[in-house]
């Protein structure tokens, strides 16, 4: 559920410079997909370019990442409406969304019922007949009847994401929620869960996120070249601050993931459902750092932003600006990116079985 809708988080694990190539191979076959077929797209370090154009590369990239992470957000509920309310709220106090869990679990009955092993013995008998021996078999069943006692219990659960303005929890605004329950059935009368469990919040700072988007939810990153803090593209305040806030959304997203995985999903067994489907592999991650060949078109042609396709997600485009270029990809080429990450995420929730994002 939460490791298919924020796939971008999942690249925030130790870096492994083969891996990171792989996945830039794969990701430029996507692309070769997703683009026009007059358009080429080369890794950055494939292409002639100025120094400035690092910084432009690295603030394009940022603002791609923003809408990403918009987008997976807005699977679990953080829609246009949603967002805009909370960038009101973060002028006050800092906005966090939270993950909480509640499981109960109750004695339902009693049953008990024979269980049947039937045993096939075969002997055999010899006799004397007229002075002839003659040998007969025999076939004897016998049946073992068996009393099984058997303990049902009524699990439920509830989860629910919500933000909420500085420690006022109280006062949140739910994103999703869910209720569910199965039966458990045990041998002894020992409750196979706890009674009452109520999950310890998993809580994530989203002020990062909320101050780089504009009332239109536009994303609006931008490096600060003439702060003395600014060394490089890399070495800034603002790729710093990007890159923690990515690691603590990582964070967060996998401890979320592992509840699903390693605690809620062992209670039921033959469920029916694919839970290889929640891997990430698959889903096109749309922060590639690429720049066009000088030998084709730039985003100075006659371009129109494409909108990605309707769908439960928000769809965002970057607005052009100083920090497009004639190298860099243009805002229709981004919007291709973004709608193919849309696609993915909906068809990772086709395949659970869900026909579309969870609902609110």
């Amino acid at each position: 559920f939460f490791s298919v809708s924020l796939p971008f988080c999942a690249s925030m694990r130790p870096y492994d410079e083969q891996r990171f190539l792989q996945q830039m191979r794969s990701a430029m076959a996507t692309l070769r997909n997703v683009l026009e077929r007059t358009k080429n797209p080369e890794l950055a370090s494939e292409v002639p370019h100025e120094y400035e154009d690092k910084y432009l590369a690295a603030e394009f990239l940022t603002n791609t990442a923003i809408v990403a992470v918009v987008n997976g957000l807005a699977s679990i509920g953080m829609t246009s409406d949603a967002t805009t309310k909370l960038i009101a709220l973060n002028k006050g106090s800092p906005v966090s969304l939270r993950f909480a869990s509640q499981e109960t679990c109750k004695y339902l009955r009693e049953t008990t019922r024979d269980v049947e092993s039937a045993t096939s013995v075969e002997t055999e008998k010899t006799s004397t007949l007229f002075g002839r021996e003659r040998t007969t078999t025999e076939k004897k069943t016998t049946k073992l009847i068996t009393k099984v006692t058997e303990h049902f219990w009524d699990f439920e659960y509830t989860f629910e994401v919500c933000a909420f303005q500085g420690t006022n929890s109280a006062e949140k605004l739910r994103l999703c929620s869910r209720t569910g329950k199965t039966e458990i059935k045990t041998s002894t009368k020992k409750t196979p869960r706890p009674e009452v469990s109520c999950i310890t919040p998993f809580d994530v700072n989203i002020s990062y996120l909320l101050d780089y988007l504009n009332a239109e939810l536009q994303p609006t990153f931008r490096i600060d070249r003439s702060a003395n803090a600014c060394h490089t593209p890399r070495r800034n305040p603002e790729v710093d601050n990007t890159l923690a806030f990515c690691g603590r959304l990582f964070s967060w997203c996998t401890e979320v993931c592992e509840y699903f995985t390693q605690r809620l999903f062992q209670v039921q067994q033959n469920h029916g459902l694919d839970l290889a489907s929640l891997s990430t592999v698959g889903v096109f991650v749309p922060v590639v750092p690429t720049f066009m060949g000088p030998n084709l078109p730039s985003v100075q042609s006659n371009d129109e932003p494409t909108k990605p396709e309707a769908s439960s997600s928000t769809a965002l485009t970057v607005p052009v600006g100083a920090s497009v270029t004639a190298v860099l990809p243009s805002v229709a080429d981004l919007n291709r990116y973004l709608s193919e990450q849309q696609r993915g995420l909906a068809e990772r929730f086709q395949r659970l079985g869900g026909g579309g994002a969870p609902p609110p």
